[in-house]
């Protein structure tokens, strides 16, 4: 009997299975590129938070809308900061209330009743002479100056303090940045007093971020050139992304409410963004 048809069988049988192992190398899915990887969840990650392209062209609406001159810096988680418009620094006014309140409860010799009441009156109210009282209270602790600016070292923030308090100046990205150290502070104090005082703002204050529910405080005055400046701090929930806020308008005319309508403005636009990929 031949062996060549058996041969050749044998032959055709070696053939289809290297074959068949060539195509099972060339279905094998390869390694994946861990830069490629990297760099698309990157690309996914910077489609989370506010478009600070969109920002800009907010504030920039809202300034001709107002006749006003704006500020905003927002700071986020990773402490990357998103900023618009051109005021960057100006008096703190009723906004120091909040570091000066954290810093007497803290710091000041006074019973919990009559600390609590004080405490609740220049945040909710912003009451000029409770503040002046818990001022007083810090300086007789140690100086209210230095105990004040020890609360903001807390989250690496700064401000040029002064005896008349509301004059000290404050720039929105290190006011930002003390908003966003109360951000994680009431991740790990829920029941703080002063934190609760500002959700609970007076309404004939809540202009701005008082109309977002978030915790918040304002400051206002007019200032020595005639114009009139407005200001709040808060945190909250934006595009995905958790920031601490300072925000800023100013009247050249002297308007307490086209600082307000601008605030307002830029509050709701705030409430309304979209991741930035939209």
């Amino acid at each position: 009997m031949s062996r060549k048809p058996f041969a050749l069988a044998f032959a055709g049988v070696v053939i289809l299975l290297v074959a068949a192992s060539f195509v099972r190398i060339a279905h094998t899915p390869a390694e994946p590129d861990s830069d490629a990887l990297s760099r698309r969840l990157t690309e996914v990650d910077d489609t989370v938070g506010v478009d600070p392209d969109w920002l800009e062209a907010e504030v920039e609406r809202i300034e001709a809308d107002t006749d006003t001159s704006m500020g905003i810096v927002l700071i986020d988680d990773d402490d990357a900061a998103v900023t618009a418009g051109d005021v960057t620094s100006l008096a703190a006014w009723s906004t120091i209330k909040v570091p000066v309140a954290m810093a007497a409860t803290e710091h000041c010799d006074a019973s919990e009743e009559v600390l609590d009441t004080l405490i609740t009156s220049t945040i909710e109210v912003s009451d000029n002479g409770s503040a002046d009282q818990l001022w007083m209270c810090l300086a007789a602790a140690g100086g209210a100056k230095k105990l004040v600016a020890d609360e903001l070292a807390k989250a690496d923030a700064t401000a040029t303090l002064e005896e008349a308090w509301g004059t000290s100046e404050w720039s929105l990205n290190s006011q930002a940045r003390y908003a966003h150290y109360l951000a994680e502070l009431s991740d790990r104090e829920p029941d703080n007093a002063v934190l609760d005082k500002m959700v609970h703002v007076d309404k004939s204050q809540s202009w701005g971020l008082g109309a977002l529910g978030i915790p918040f405080k304002g400051g206002w005055s007019d200032d020595t050139d005639g114009s009139w400046q407005s200001r709040q701090l808060g945190f909250g929930q934006f595009a995905d992304k958790r920031y601490g806020i300072s925000m800023a308008a100013i009247s050249e005319d002297g308007s307490f409410e086209d600082t307000t309508d601008a605030l307002d403005e830029l509050a709701e636009a705030l409430a309304s963004v979209s991741p930035a990929s939209e």
